[in-house]
């Protein structure tokens, strides 16, 4: 095996088996994989490449082949300042780098490229409605380097290196290869796949409920921009039906002077030719123009084309927030996107530090019934300690919960229990630590 791939392999496990130089995969986007993500760092290779792009940007005042103006107005120090609350949420302390960007015409978008950078038009910023609107769009793009997924991306993953290399390749070759309002979006399209979206969807509403905000609003705006990208497409099609006959009629006559000039010699005059090639030539053109914008997409939302959503997509999404409101159990959600195996991975990554676990075991109140417990993690939310009963639910173990003070505040400790005696209390921890959680003491009440 090569030395390059072997240290990145070795770096970059995700749910891969490196073998003999090949990636082999058990499931990209299971639980397991999910959360080796979320717990690695994002690779240097990748940060590497995050800043070439950015510097590109700066250097060249552009993304793609559209010109745009980098902005330090209020609406930077808005959009920096949701980022930061959200990265503080997740305990992110990257130094992560916002940019908001003019562009003529307008575009509604926001990207990351798998590093600590994160780009978002004013098109995008203008047309939000709330501070919790534009916190779950950014939440989702801060969850795509989050999650990995510029090396998650292929199905079978078979080849880490070669979404490394394709990532870069389309930074520094979408020069004259899409239209203005298309922008980057053959090449950050491409890198997501709707099982990445859905994941980011879920961990964005996530981040941005952990920060304070409402990601119901989330939901609001796509079904805003769906209904408008609808509409938009709508009157695109009418413009171009009607189009297409004014140019049927305009070839029609065009074809009809011909056939006079051929079969009629006595017309045949130097105005009645400038005549007929005037129409032939208004014809030709119009004809060109036609195809033209009739291989285009419709002007609507580019976030909706660099980020398809579909009912499907929208369907997953209700179901997270509606889990992350409380209004749905973890169990209900298994089997709409990828949500649950969001919130099962979260559960496992997210715990509160074990060396305060002393502090809060002295200062816990009992849980109210007697019997033997055994303690798990304590968590700063909710979410996550549900999850983990949920978790332990599945595995036919009961569990409580318990509020205790710690110096970093108030945190949800979750106990196996109660157990009518010690032995039982003992077997059910050996079946912890065989479902790899990290039981503690055992204790009585």
């Amino acid at each position: 095996m090569p030395r390059q791939i072997a240290a990145f392999c070795a770096i970059w496990l995700l749910s891969i088996q490196c073998v003999n130089g090949q990636g082999v995969v058990t499931n990209s986007h299971s639980v397991e994989a999910i959360r080796a993500a979320m717990n690695s760092p994002i690779p240097p290779q990748i940060q590497q490449q995050a800043r070439q792009f950015d510097a590109q940007v700066l250097n060249s005042r552009k993304v793609g082949d559209q010109t745009i103006a980098i902005l330090n107005d209020a609406r930077y120090s808005r959009t920096d300042e949701i980022v930061q609350k959200l990265l503080r949420a997740i305990d992110d302390s990257s130094n992560w780098t916002v940019r908001v960007l003019d562009s003529n015409p307008k575009v509604e978008n926001a990207f990351t490229v798998g590093g600590t950078y994160i780009y978002v038009y004013t098109g995008l910023i203008d047309n939000v409605r709330s501070d919790d609107e534009l916190a779950f769009i950014l939440g989702h793009e801060i969850s795509h380097s989050q999650l990995k997924h510029n090396l998650r991306r292929s199905e079978d993953f078979s080849n880490l290196l070669a979404s490394i290399i394709e990532l870069s390749g389309s930074m520094s070759k979408t020069e004259n290869r899409r239209d203005k309002m298309g922008l980057i979006g053959g090449s950050i399209k491409a890198l997501y796949s709707r099982e990445d979206e859905r994941e980011a969807d879920a961990l964005g509403a996530y981040i941005a409920k952990q920060a304070g905000y409402l990601p119901v609003r989330g939901i609001e705006f796509f079904r805003r921009m769906m209904n408008l990208e609808k509409s938009v497409n709508a009157q695109n099609d009418s413009q171009i039906a009607q189009a297409r006959a004014n140019v049927q009629q305009q070839v029609t006559n065009c074809e009809n002077l011909k056939a006079q000039w051929n079969s009629q010699p006595r017309i045949r005059t130097p105005q009645n030719a400038q005549i007929m090639n005037s129409a032939c030539q208004t014809a030709q053109t119009n004809a060109q123009q036609l195809n033209s914008a009739a291989k285009k997409d419709a002007l609507g939302s580019v976030l909706l084309r660099t980020h398809p959503f579909d009912g499907d997509r929208m369907n997953a999404l209700v179901a997270s927030v509606q889990y992350l409101q409380g209004s749905r159990s973890l169990q209900s959600i298994s089997s709409v996107g990828q949500g649950y195996n969001v919130f099962v991975a979260l559960a496992d990554i997210a715990p509160a530090s074990r060396s305060a676990d002393a502090a809060m075991r002295e200062q816990a109140s009992s849980s109210g019934a007697q019997g033997f417990y055994v303690a798990l993690d304590a968590f700063s939310s909710d979410i996550n300690a549900n999850a983990l009963r949920t978790k332990l639910s599945a595995a036919g173990i009961k569990s409580v919960t318990e509020s205790v003070q710690t110096s970093r505040g108030e945190f949800t400790r979750v106990l196996a229990g109660p157990f009518t005696s010690q032995d039982e209390a003992e077997r059910v921890r050996e079946k912890l630590f065989g479902m790899k959680l990290k039981p503690g003491a055992i204790s009585s009440r």
